[in-house]
């Protein structure tokens, strides 16, 4: 501001006094580039375009090259969350199936049905949890793993989705399998947003439906991986198995516009 001109540009306000070309109404701000945002402002990107930072995008090739690279990366420590999954899985169904041969009351095999998923979902967890940190580049923190945050929602959330499920297949099948298909990350939303098991499989399925296509393909991908690594037996199974669940860790990241560590 001034009393008189100082050069170019100036101009006088009704103040009587004169003022810098940068104060001119209308003027563009010092720093920002004429005709669009100030530096760092953007628009985002769509809802379910890949996320910057690491990775690639979230076709097949991409999940799988990605699921094996860090695999690779992490393998002992990945194998032994996957045998601990594994272990107790077999030693429970092992189990139910003496039980149920033994125990002619329905109520006692709904019991031990819903103990078996309760141990099923305290030991899944911890591979999620897993999978969460590969992707998120951090080291697999055994004490982190094992921290009973999140179990109580993750136990009910469980019990729900068998419960649509088992519904969805009672009315002639296919509704059940595309239940299923829609609550596909609902853990992760568990574990990685501390959502509410209601709130966790509703995320889930509003991400599935802008993407159904990206996680379809996926999903069939998924499966016939894990079927490959049964016929091939344990040691394909080790394999195949880490290579899945890796992949749903990333694409769950990717299709919510988050980084995922290179």
């Amino acid at each position: 501001m001034s009393d008189i001109s100082q050069g170019p540009g100036w101009w006088q306000a009704s103040d009587g006094k004169w003022y810098p070309p940068e104060q001119a109404p209308g003027a563009t701000p010092t720093g920002a580039p004429a005709g669009g945002p100030p530096p760092g402002y953007g628009t985002p990107p769509a809802y379910g375009a890949p996320a910057g930072g690491g990775g690639g995008g979230t076709d097949v090739g991409d999940i799988v090259g990605y699921g094996w690279k860090k695999f690779q990366e992490y393998l002992g420590q990945i194998i032994v969350a996957v045998l601990i999954y594994v272990g107790v899985v077999v030693v429970f169904s092992f189990i139910g199936n003496i039980i149920s041969s033994s125990v002619d009351s329905i109520f006692g095999s709904l019991i031990f049905t819903f103990l078996q998923l309760v141990v099923s979902s305290a030991v899944s967890i911890v591979l999620i949890r897993a999978v969460l940190m590969v992707v998120d580049g951090k080291q697999i923190d055994t004490a982190e793993l094992f921290k009973t945050d999140n179990l109580g929602p993750y136990i009910i959330g469980s019990i729900l989705v068998a419960l649509g499920a088992t519904i969805g297949f009672i009315l002639c099948i296919i509704p059940g399998v595309i239940f299923l298909f829609l609550s596909y990350f609902w853990n992760f939303y568990v574990v990685d947003k501390n959502m509410e098991p209601v709130e966790a499989i509703k995320a889930s399925i509003e991400l599935i439906r802008n993407n159904v296509g990206t996680v379809l393909v996926w999903a069939i991908v998924a499966v016939i991986l894990t079927f490959v690594g049964f016929a091939l037996c344990c040691v394909g199974y080790l394999v195949a198995a880490p290579v899945v669940f890796i992949g749903n860790a990333y694409l769950y990241r990717r299709l919510n516009n988050e980084p995922v560590a290179p």
